[in-house]
Order: structure tokens, then C-alpha cells, then sequence
């Protein structure tokens, strides 16, 4: 075999650098662009995961919350239906005035006030009764499931009879309110 001479190993040189250059620039460059580019969409997808997973473990809290919510706006709606239910709610007023001995002289609805919200109605009661009862009977309507307030309570004395025993008479207004549905 002949001696490798100097200009055979510049050239084996050069085309080897060439060969390399080549590799590189058609092979190693593209693989290593899109390894860069596979390792970004990677780290993103990593982080919409980890996103996804503090989202995902706050949905057992937001279900519970979500439940709790529901039974708040159960007693809600009992506090303000959204139906007028108002036979009932008179039944339950005549019903506890019974209990603390009232005599019912008036109860007549008024016309229905309409709010943004809700719908007011107005309820006008007469009464003949001891001070103490009329005390006890405003107390539970106070405590009755559905919201009843009391304005206007006008109480005037008067001399009890053989027929009517009573030392007072009341004059007020109930308001109950119902919940104005869209």
C-alpha cells in the first residue's frame, strides 16, 4: 500500500469536515429544532396539566359548596315562596291567634305592592284580646317559617264586658312577601 500523502489526508479532512457539516446541517440542526420545540410543547402541556389538577381538586370543595348553597336556598324559599300560599298562611295566623286567645274582629288581604325582587302583600287585622296574648301571638308570627312583618300596630284600651272579656283592641298590618320569578 502507498503512503497516505499530505494532500490526500487535507482532502479525507476537508471532505470529512464536509460530511459533518452536511450531517449537522441536514440531520443534527433539524433533529435538535424540533427536540427544542417538542421539549416546549412538552412543558406546556405540563402546565395546563398541573392547571387541570388544581382545578380537578377543587371541585370536591365547589360540589360541597354547591350543595350547601342548594339547602340555603331551600330555606330560602320557605322563608319567601314563590307561590301566594297566602289560605295557608291565614289558616297558620288564625290558628296561633286561637292558641293565645284573639279574637279576630278583620283580616283582609290588600292589593299586591310589586318590588324589583319580590311581590309585598299587605294583610289588615283587627283584634280584641288581652296585652299579654297580643304579645305572645306577634312573637310566633316572628318565629313562623315565612317571613310576616308587623307595621302600624295601633293598641287602644277598652273596658271588657260580659260578652267580651278582652281589655284591648289592635289594629296593625301583616306583610308577607313573595319571591317575583322573571
Amino acid at each position: 500500500m502507498e503512503p497516505i500523502t499530505k494532500q490526500q489526508k487535507v482532502l479525507v479532512g476537508v471532505l470529512l469536515l464536509a460530511g459533518m457539516y452536511v450531517f449537522n446541517s441536514r440531520f443534527l440542526r433539524p433533529q435538535g429544532m424540533q427536540l427544542k420545540n417538542l421539549e416546549q410543547e412538552v412543558s406546556q402541556k405540563e402546565s395546563k396539566l398541573q392547571l387541570v389538577k388544581q382545578r380537578a381538586s377543587k371541585l370536591d370543595q365547589l360540589k360541597l359548596d354547591f350543595e350547601f348553597l342548594k339547602k340555603e336556598l331551600s330555606a330560602a324559599e320557605q322563608k319567601l315562596p314563590k307561590r301566594k300560599e297566602i289560605s295557608a298562611l291565614l289558616r297558620k295566623i288564625t290558628r296561633s291567634g286561637q292558641k293565645f286567645k284573639i279574637n279576630f274582629l278583620s283580616i283582609s288581604p290588600q292589593a299586591e305592592i310589586s318590588q324589583t325582587y319580590f311581590i309585598k302583600i299587605p294583610i289588615s287585622v283587627s283584634v280584641s284580646t288581652y296585652y299579654h296574648s297580643l304579645g305572645l301571638f306577634l312573637a310566633e308570627l316572628g318565629q313562623l317559617e315565612r317571613i310576616v312583618k308587623v307595621n302600624n300596630l295601633n293598641i287602644m284600651a277598652k273596658s271588657p264586658t260580659e260578652g267580651d272579656p278582652t281589655n284591648i283592641s289592635a289594629n296593625f298590618q301583616l306583610t308577607t312577601y313573595i319571591f317575583k320569578s322573571n
